[in-house]
């Protein structure tokens, strides 16, 4: 997502060889203008479950850390 988490573009992800790991993604994206963004990643399962856009305050420590994952960009 760059525009916070309102719409999302599906990316293309490369297979893993088990279910426990780490996968390379890609996305193709058109921006509307330059300036600073944050895009959004987040993963979804088979059953349709999403990550969380955002932490659940009552969690205090940060065991099962599962929100999207954010990164701040220049574009120019």
């Amino acid at each position: 997502s760059a525009d916070g988490g309102a719409n999302w573009q599906t990316a293309t992800v490369k297979g893993a060889q088990s279910r426990y790991d780490w996968v390379l993604w890609s996305a193709a994206l058109e921006l509307a203008r330059p300036g600073v963004i944050e895009l959004l990643s987040r993963a979804s399962d088979s059953a349709g479950n999403t990550q969380p856009v955002t932490r659940d305050p009552r969690r205090a420590d940060l065991y099962a850390y599962n929100v999207c994952g954010r990164v701040r960009c220049v574009v120019i």
